[in-house]
């Protein structure tokens, strides 16, 4: 599993990060034509570009669901009943499942819901910042 899921995160990972970064440019920049356009204040140009980011931000929480359940596999074989396997055994296999660290990668590292948390939070307070900026220019 490990094997896999590693393969295919070296093989998505640009765009998973050029994903992001476009994301975060077509925030600031739609913010900054907002602030800027003071003669014209329309606000549904930013309806299609506010649901991209919602998109993809969907995106980012779903490749922190894999890490999650990645993180619950352990407990799972641990539950299970074989009769032909030892508790020796057993443990051997939920320890190396443990520390083989299996989830989503992006450039070697572990991406979570907490990483995705503070990526929504931080883009949450940028928006916040330049939204306060273009309402008191009005």
């Amino acid at each position: 599993l490990q094997a896999i899921l590693r393969k295919a995160c070296s093989t998505i990972e640009r765009s998973f990060l050029m994903l992001q970064a476009t994301g975060f440019a077509a925030l600031l920049l739609g913010l900054i034509d907002l602030k800027q356009s003071r003669e014209s204040l329309e606000l549904s140009v930013l309806v299609p570009g506010t649901l991209n980011l919602c998109a993809m931000a969907m995106i980012f929480f779903h490749a922190a669901a894999v890490t999650e359940k990645c993180d619950h596999v352990p407990s799972f074989i641990n539950t299970l009943f074989f009769e032909q396997v030892t508790a020796p055994e057993r443990h051997f296999v939920v320890a190396h499942i443990i520390h083989s660290a299996a989830g989503f990668y992006v450039y070697d590292v572990r991406f979570t819901t907490i990483m995705a948390m503070k990526l929504t939070y931080f883009c949450a307070a940028l928006l916040f910042t330049f939204s306060t900026g273009v309402l008191s220019i009005m």
